[in-house]
């Protein structure tokens, strides 16, 4: 072979060969994003079978559980997302990608996450169920007498207690006075 040949041959090797890596690439790539969508829905189809088991257990607490659910479900997500790029760069970033995807994903941040979906819960939902369920409301007010009479009991003045207890009565339906 002379030597332009011998050039070109070289040259198209080379370019098979950084083609053939590419494509390695690009696989892992597509591997990684094609396992976060697969991981997305079936965290999708078990939050729901999460949520009907729950509610069908407990429907007084409905609004609590749409709201913790819908809050682990987007964090679940947003987890899925932060591992799926991360294992989609690792490749461009020698790994680095995987690392710092898993220092997010640590215990310290998740348990910061697990507490703010059960707040998020117990508060939007709470305030839900609150308004939805008439016995929750009775027994809030209940709840209010109990404290007035402890507190007359101290002679502490008890007269926003009352009024919010008043309030809160005149929400209640005649039917479960």
């Amino acid at each position: 072979m002379v030597a332009p040949q011998k050039f070109l041959l070289s040259v198209l090797l080379s370019l098979g060969f950084v083609s053939a890596n590419d494509d390695a690439q690009l696989e892992a790539r597509s591997s990684a994003l094609l396992n976060g969508v697969h991981g997305a829905v079936l965290n999708s189809v078990q939050q729901i079978d999460k949520l009907n088991a729950a509610i069908r257990e407990h429907p007084e607490h409905a609004g609590a559980m749409s709201a913790a659910t819908f809050a682990q479900a987007t964090d679940s997500q947003i987890d899925n997302a932060i591992s799926t790029v991360a294992n989609a760069l690792s490749p461009l970033t020698g790994g680095l990608s995987v690392a710092v995807g898993q220092a997010i994903l640590g215990p310290f941040v998740q348990s910061i996450t697990d507490g703010a979906e059960v707040f998020l819960g117990n508060v939007v939902g709470g305030a839900f169920d609150l308004v939805a369920n008439h016995q929750m409301i009775s027994n809030l007010a209940k709840s209010y007498t109990n404290l007035i009479s402890q507190a007359n009991r101290y002679n502490i003045n008890t007269s926003r207690l009352q009024y919010i207890q008043k309030q809160i009565q005149q929400r209640i339906p005649k039917q479960e006075l």
